[in-house]
């Protein structure tokens, strides 16, 4: 396993050397094809860990995972920064859940004894762009993380003012209590490959995480700023309190504000599936097709649903087996190696037939240009390789069960 995941970040690091020397390279079908074999990897160990909740061994995989599909994230923003092509998503989301995630995404990182501390984070529904916001508020946590040996790395986000429009403007930030940043350094933190050695504990990077980090603030209309050592209680207009050994990054971003209604809800929620559905999952590789069949029959409240699913492995079966059968799900993967694709079923299962299921897209190409096509092909949604644990998975399955 470790082997792979290294391999996979090899092959990365390649990508993100590109700018250096003329490469000619189709990022979106290399980061595609890689995100298959971690989405194998992802899938089986969320399913394990469904089976063994308490396992050790298989917690630290999964955040080893979770820190490849990072970097590979990281690639693919970086490659589309450089040729220019970045959008940004505007969705409704939950701060609270995405701020959530971002912590549990950089816990393992932390050294025994040092905190991991959210402060002050409002309970809002949002309009903007979730996923960069967390790859953000990743990269600058995973960053305190390498110079903080005792302490805590703590986030916060300020309500710094409501407008009468309906946006609010917030202040996101991220303190340590590391060994903090001499001037000299700060002037440079933000340059591409640049790594601080200064208390840096063993972990390297790539000296990315910060250059990228301050291009999607830029592209979400803010600027990013650091202090260090910072002063507590930090505000925009000047600081007040002791100064604190460490380092502060903060910055502030504008947000359209959405209904409850609108957002996703949180998988802390109890989730409820109906029972008895029968669901087809459509995937040329073996691997993908069984680990998901699984997940759907076997884990967390699936099991307790009691779901039939079936397999197809092309188009054409898949088209055949559901003009015999009523299935209320389909999982479409978009690339089936040859024939017809996930996009071009879901057009002739919309168009050709009376019952009409919740589709999903699967596919590794899950940009925005990829939702939307998905969208006007007819698909519900449309979930990214690798696939979100089967938690998650079931309260997305109940929010577009909900609204059908």
């Amino acid at each position: 396993y470790q082997r792979r995941v290294h391999g996979a970040e090899t092959i990365m690091m390649v990508a993100l050397l590109h700018d250096r020397q003329p490469v000619d390279v189709n990022y979106a079908a290399l980061f595609h094809e890689l995100r298959n074999p971690l989405n194998r990897i992802a899938s089986g160990i969320d399913y394990l860990r469904s089976k063994s909740a308490n396992c050790k061994e298989l917690y630290s995989m999964s955040k080893v995972m979770g820190h490849a599909v990072q970097l590979l994230d990281n690639t693919l923003d970086m490659s589309k920064l450089m040729e220019h092509t970045m959008r940004l998503d505007e969705v409704p989301f939950m701060l609270q859940q995405e701020c959530d995630t971002s912590c549990q995404a950089v816990e393992h990182l932390l050294l025994e004894g040092v905190q991991l501390i959210k402060n002050a984070i409002p309970d809002m529904c949002l309009q903007g762009s979730p996923r960069h916001l967390r790859q953000v508020l990743i990269n600058l946590m995973s960053n305190a993380s390498k110079f903080t040996t005792d302490g805590s790395v703590t986030l916060s986000v300020l309500v710094h003012s409501h407008k009468e429009t309906g946006r609010v403007r917030l202040q996101f930030q991220v303190a340590d209590s590391g060994c903090g940043i001499s001037p000299m350094d700060v002037s440079r933190l933000f340059r591409k490959y640049v790594q601080l050695e200064r208390g840096q504990r063993g972990q390297k990077g790539t000296g990315l995480g910060l250059y990228l980090s301050q291009a999607l603030i830029e592209l979400m209309g803010g600027v990013i700023r650091v202090v260090s050592p910072y002063q507590l209680g930090l505000q925009p207009s000047g600081a007040e309190g002791p100064d604190i050994q460490g380092s502060l990054f903060y910055f502030d971003l504008d947000f359209n504000i959405s209904t409850p209604a609108q957002c996703p809800t949180s998988i802390r929620e109890a989730i409820v599936l109906p029972c008895g559905l029968r669901a087809l999952v459509v995937d040329d590789d073996e691997v993908n097709r069984v680990l998901l069949t699984r997940v759907l029959t076997s884990t967390g409240v699936f099991a307790d649903a009691g779901w039939a699913v079936d397999e197809a492995t092309d188009g054409e079966g898949a088209l055949a087996k559901y003009s015999k059968n009523d299935y209320d799900i389909l999982f479409l993967d978009h690339h089936l190696g040859s024939g017809l694709t996930g996009l071009e079923i879901t057009r002739a299962i919309r168009g050709q037939f009376k019952n009409q299921p919740l589709i999903i897209g699967v596919s590794g190409a899950c940009l925005k240009e990829d939702a939307e096509a998905s969208a006007a092909a007819g698909q519900d949604c449309l979930l990214g390789k690798p696939m979100p644990s089967h938690a998650a998975l079931a309260q997305k399955i109940a929010d577009l069960l909900s609204k059908k």
